[in-house]
């Protein structure tokens, strides 16, 4: 990763971090794991055998895949940035 990869990453990060102290996220997030068709219930479901078929159960897996991955994207750019940081001073040291 370039200084200036870094620097775009960063700046994502901080754009995330903002935004979840906005208080529209916390609801965004309460809906998404709680509301009638939220996280918690489709995976309910899933653990119930509430899946019709096979395909249905792909898709109910790719759904909460997908939420689960925009409701953790500030810990995952977090991470993602502190590895870069990491991986850069390392390779300024060597």
């Amino acid at each position: 990763m370039t200084q200036d990869e870094l620097r775009s990453l960063v700046e994502q990060q901080h754009q995330l971090e903002e935004l979840a102290k906005h208080p529209g996220w916390e609801v965004l997030e309460d809906y998404a794991l709680h509301g009638p068709a939220g996280s918690l219930a489709r995976q309910r479901g899933l653990v119930n055998g509430g899946a019709k078929d096979w395909e249905s159960y792909i898709r109910e897996c790719g759904w909460l895949s997908g939420a689960h991955h925009v409701l953790n994207a500030r810990e995952t750019v977090a991470q993602m940035v502190a590895t870069a940081r990491e991986q850069l001073g390392e390779s300024d040291s060597e």
